[in-house]
């Protein structure tokens, strides 16, 4: 009688730990899933950031060549009163 209870037991403990052992996997599958997604989601933020960047200091050119034409063009209009 004892060994046919610590038998079902047993029995019973196998199922609840597949059955544990199938929900860690699947969380572990989420937490892969979200962190592909994240590492996805985190380079096209950098490569946004570093496109900005590119325009930013393009940017920058222009108006220093605007400026550097408007000062020539001060000291041509100054030279010529």
């Amino acid at each position: 009688m004892i060994i046919l209870l610590l038998d079902q037991m047993n029995k019973r403990m196998e199922i609840m730990n597949e059955s544990l052992n199938r929900r860690i996997d699947d969380t572990n599958k989420r937490i892969d899933d979200l962190n592909t997604s994240l590492n996805k989601r985190i380079d096209d933020t950098n490569k946004r950031i570093d496109d900005i960047k590119e325009d930013l200091r393009l940017l920058h050119q222009e108006v220093s060549s605007i400026k550097s034409d408007i000062i020539a063009l001060m000291r041509e209009k100054l030279k010529t009163g």
